[in-house]
């Protein structure tokens, strides 16, 4: 293979590699995994207000909660002092009897409003769960689009390491001023520093060269470097 081939050669895969850079910066899994994201935050966002009110709620029967046990206390202190025999005075064991009656009025009131806080959370709960399910359901898509992005990931990474080697092997062929020259003119021109002249039509531009230019060429030693008129890549006949 010719120093040009060899060149050409290079260039086939430098293009293989950038597609496969794309194509790894670009991976469909990506998308999916972009999307389902998108969903759980919705979900999140979705679910805030709802989440407050769930936790005012909760505060809410939690004081409840305590100031039940509170009297709870309170009512079996009153019982065991009006059971114990230390309180004979019938007033004083009346007005005990009158506190423990209002402190199981109390009681009861409080658990009044702990029924209404249940009650009135269970929407709160199911919109919760339901929510919580579609969650759930997410986060497994979620992790299996994480185990395609990597496996596709490791794929291209390996074809990227095989071309890297290839390319390494195909440049050692070539003259360390040509390879340069082409490099150069590949980073300011997309990637493409050489291509194959077909039937008068540089392949990386597709334009047609003239027919003075063309007899230029031809003239031209076949080791001559000679370039594109309209793209600059290095052609190779």
């Amino acid at each position: 293979m010719g120093a040009l081939e060899s060149l050409l050669a290079v260039q086939d895969l430098d293009t293989a590699m950038a597609q496969l850079r794309h194509r790894r910066d670009h991976l469909p899994e990506q998308e999916q995994l972009k999307a389902c994201l998108a969903r759980l935050a919705k979900i999140d966002a979705d679910l805030a207000p709802t989440r407050q009110q769930e936790a005012l709620f909760t505060k809410e029967q939690k004081a409840l909660e305590v100031s039940i046990q509170e009297i709870d206390a309170k009512i079996a202190g009153a019982e065991k002092q009006l059971y114990s025999g230390t309180v004979s005075a019938s007033r004083e064991l009346q007005a005990l009897e009158a506190d423990i009656a209002s402190l199981k009025r109390h009681r009861n009131d409080l658990e009044d409003q702990e029924l209404e806080i249940l009650v009135a959370r269970e929407p709160i709960d199911a919109t919760i769960g339901e929510a919580e399910r579609a969650r759930a359901l997410l986060r497994i898509e979620e992790t299996a689009d994480r185990a395609a992005i990597d496996a596709a990931a490791q794929q291209i990474d390996e074809q990227l390491e095989s071309h890297t080697a290839e390319r390494a092997a195909q440049s050692n062929e070539l003259e360390a001023t040509l390879l340069a020259a082409y490099d150069a003119t590949r980073a300011a021109n997309r990637g493409v520093g050489a291509a194959r002249l077909d039937h008068g039509t540089c392949m990386a531009c597709r334009m047609k060269l003239s027919a003075v230019y063309l007899d230029t060429i031809r003239k031209s030693p076949s080791d001559a470097l000679v370039r594109c008129e309209e793209c600059s890549a290095i052609l190779v006949r």
